[in-house]
């Protein structure tokens, strides 16, 4: 048997939440790393978010199951017994340090890569969409407490520290729904709810379609290749 393959579930779709310490426009770095990432809020007590959640647990889950059971059919029972699994999610604290009640899943992507065929540096840039799924070519700036969705890859992936599961939202896809700029405040501040369903890009773009679902947590894709 084999060793069990991590394996990326493509262009899936989370639930609406909250951006916190985005860098979407902007990538960070971080240790030597340069990412676009962001940590997305959600409520867990919302029935979309507690589906996507579940969700990402059973990716986490059945992947951990593979693993074990190849350790086992290797002759490793003790390793297998060793496996861990960590929460695919991480409750969010105020500046105090106390428990919100919300919980914060974190999504990042790589600035660039390098071609392996030619040796360049290629740069990478998220996608950017508004509350209709129309794409923006010329994403506005977003800051913390601008509210949308994140389209992602998901795959289980292996925290070095502790060899414990979980899994990684990789960042692919940005759909603002209520854009957040210097100001700090958003269209919902002022109790506008949006005639037209959310934030709309008003400007030119010959591809206007989106791979992602609008309605609620796609099914699982069975595409190939942290919180």
């Amino acid at each position: 048997m084999s060793e069990p393959q991590t394996k990326k579930i493509k262009a899936q779709l989370t639930p609406k939440g909250v951006f916190k310490f985005p860098a979407l426009t902007k990538p960070d770095t971080y240790k030597g790393a340069t990412k676009y990432k962001t940590g997305l809020v959600l409520d867990p007590n919302n029935e979309e978010v507690a589906a996507f959640i579940q969700r990402l647990e059973r990716i986490r889950d059945e992947h951990v199951e593979k693993v074990k059971k190849y350790l086992t059919d290797e002759g490793k029972p003790g390793l297998a017994k060793k496996v861990a699994t960590r929460e695919v999610f991480r409750n969010e604290e105020d500046k105090e340090g106390n428990d919100t009640g919300m919980i914060v899943l974190n999504a990042a992507m790589k600035s660039e890569y390098v071609d392996r065929k030619t040796g360049d540096v290629i740069p990478l840039f998220p996608k950017f969409f508004d509350a209709k799924g129309q794409k923006i070519k010329k994403a506005p700036e977003i800051w913390g407490g601008t509210v949308g969705r994140l389209g992602v890859d998901i795959m289980p992936t292996c925290r070095e520290a502790d060899k414990a599961w979980g899994v990684g939202l990789f960042l692919d896809a940005v759909f603002i729904v209520d854009l957040r700029g210097p100001a700090g405040r958003g269209a919902s501040d002022y109790g506008y709810t949006g005639d037209e369903g959310g934030y709309s890009y008003d400007g030119d773009d010959d591809d206007t379609s989106s791979d992602y679902s609008a309605a609620g947590v796609p099914a699982d894709d069975g595409e190939d290749d942290d919180f």
